[in-house]
């Protein structure tokens, strides 16, 4: 019988950053509404507020993943299923 190889193990990165992502559009909502409505007036202001930094970021890892510096990688590339030998085409 064939055994499917185990998943590696993830923290759930994109997982997480979908509820951070609510609750950072609710923080710029109620803490800084004035930066929020001169999103189109004053671009710099709403650019240059603390949650927008923050958004960005869990926007980029929800968008891109975890990447290669991550606790998701490196215990993936720890515990994960082995590398499998690359097979030679046969002729």
């Amino acid at each position: 019988m064939l055994r499917r190889p185990a998943a590696p193990r993830r923290l759930g990165s994109r997982l997480i950053s979908i509820p951070l992502t609510f609750l950072l559009c609710v923080a710029y909502v109620t803490a800084d509404n004035e930066a929020l409505r001169a999103i189109f007036s004053d671009p710099d202001k709403f650019l240059n507020a603390a949650e927008f930094q923050f958004l960005f970021a869990v926007l980029l890892v929800l968008i891109f993943g975890p990447g290669v510096f991550s606790l998701d990688y490196l215990l993936g590339k720890k515990f994960g299923p082995p590398a499998s030998e690359p097979t030679s085409p046969s002729a």
